[in-house]
């Protein structure tokens, strides 16, 4: 596994490979993940290559892998009958370039809006950031979108081949059962509905669509 971000980083992008890597193991694979930046060597027992990084001006707080990173030597010794791709960009492309130059696919997990990350940030990059995930993307055997609209969005732009792998809840860390009166109690709203809102905290995605969710539902966030 390739992964633009990964532990210590707390996102989703972290987050999915955690849980990929649990399934991995629960089913007898053996993984290697391939990361940016500083951090363990080893996650739930995968071991973990870490690569050279920056930290780009606008978001300090995660290291980005760099796009001419040779990953073909580590890629190679480890022997893959599959490259996963997650949420790829800069060192995603280095891992599509390996995966090709090994003969072996990749499949890459489409999680971070690139395009409108630029957007949001008012750098006039958005074209040019399509065409780079269209040349990336290009690369590998599969895409996987979580979402009807990113296939959409996908497709549009000229990415393909594409198939949902829909977003899951853990049902049993977010079981009914581990219900807590009071932390209920403590956050003011002991009978009302609670809406946890974590991404609000990220830099990519500001407090507005938080609030708006909140207004939509009735709930307490």
């Amino acid at each position: 596994m390739v992964a633009e971000t990964f532990h210590p980083a707390v996102n989703g992008v972290s987050g999915s490979v955690s849980r990929v890597l649990r399934h991995l193991g629960d089913a007898g694979h053996t993984a290697l993940v391939v990361a940016p930046g500083q951090g363990p060597d080893s996650h739930l027992g995968v071991p973990v290559v870490r690569a050279p990084s920056f930290r780009p001006p606008m978001y300090r707080s995660v290291h980005i892998g760099r796009r001419g990173t040779p990953l073909e030597p580590v890629l190679g010794d480890f022997g893959p009958d599959v490259v996963h791709l997650a949420s790829p960009a800069l060192l995603g492309w280095a891992g599509a370039r390996a995966a090709a130059a090994l003969g072996v696919p990749a499949v890459a997990v489409f999680q971070t809006d690139l395009a409108g990350f630029v957007q949001r940030y008012r750098l006039p990059l958005r074209a040019y950031a399509w065409r780079h995930l269209r040349r990336l993307h290009d690369q590998c055997a599969l895409t996987l979108a979580p979402s009807s609209t990113t296939l959409w969005t996908l497709a549009r732009h000229g990415i393909g081949p594409v198939r949902r792998w829909a977003r899951g809840v853990d049902t049993v860390a977010f079981h009914p059962g581990h219900r807590s009166g009071r932390l209920r109690r403590a956050l003011g709203a002991p009978d009302a509905s609670v809406l946890p809102a974590p991404a609000a905290a990220a830099p990519t995605i500001g407090p507005t669509e938080t609030t708006q969710t909140t207004e939509t539902t009735g709930a307490a966030a």
